[in-house]
């Protein structure tokens, strides 16, 4: 979703030319109007990812590295996650452990002249290695999140991961149009040892991912910006 944001012309004491005429005038006509800046909510996704089934998705991002979903940008300020404005590479990590905080499986028995299975256990820890350089041990290692939940992770520009939450609504379904809709939240915090309700305005991302056949994933991705910003003339696409 993105707006121009304008000025009326009035007062602007300047000589602008009418588009198409030969005419000049000191102010615009009341038609008419200054473009001031441009601002942008977008989600770019992945073309695809490489799975067929919920199942192997939370596999892939265990026993691999984390899927890439794709990239969310804006220039507004997004206060929850508190992140600020820019662009990250949005990324999933299903709930679980990786290879590494498994528990170690039993080493093979030697091969009749008492030697053990060095083969396996060089093998393992080239897998260790790999691990520890993937994004999944990074943000592991930066972030604290439930490892008992599916997580969103954001990284950065620079490949540095910046926050991470649980996703929503995440299911293998058939393709649906993706959708961006302003909703309000009743929230409920604890005031003097007392449950306070208060209402919150947040923007609910409808995305949805092919995988290797026609269905794949759809997951809401919720973000909370400032007071107004995702109200008022937007375009939607």
């Amino acid at each position: 979703m993105d707006r121009w944001l304008t000025t009326s012309g009035s007062g602007s004491q300047q000589v602008i030319a009418i588009p198409g005429t030969d005419t000049t005038t000191p102010e615009l006509p009341a038609e008419y109007a200054v473009i001031t800046g441009y601002s942008y909510i977008s989600f770019v996704p992945a073309t695809a990812i490489p799975v067929a089934s919920l199942k192997d998705l939370r596999k892939v991002s265990l026993d691999g590295d984390l899927v890439h979903l794709g990239v969310l940008a804006t220039d507004q300020e997004i206060v929850d996650p508190p992140i600020g404005k820019g662009t990250w590479m949005v990324t999933f990590r299903a709930a679980g452990t990786g290879p590494e905080d498994r528990p170690a499986k039993e080493s093979a028995e030697g091969d009749g002249n008492g030697e053990g299975n060095g083969g396996a256990d060089e093998a393992d820890e080239a897998g260790d290695l790999a691990a520890a350089d993937s994004q999944r041990a990074l943000a592991e290692a930066q972030l604290e999140f439930d490892t008992e939940v599916d997580n969103l992770i954001l990284f950065d520009a620079l490949g540095q991961p910046v926050t991470s939450f649980p996703v929503s609504e995440l299911a293998w379904t058939s393709p649906k149009k993706p959708s961006l809709t302003p909703v309000d939240r009743i929230i409920t915090v604890i005031v003097d040892e007392e449950e306070v309700e208060h209402t919150e305005r947040w923007l609910e991302l409808t995305l949805f991912l092919p995988g290797k056949s026609r269905k794949g994933i759809r997951f809401n991705l919720g973000l909370r910006f400032g007071e107004g910003v995702i109200d008022g003339p937007w375009r939607k696409n």
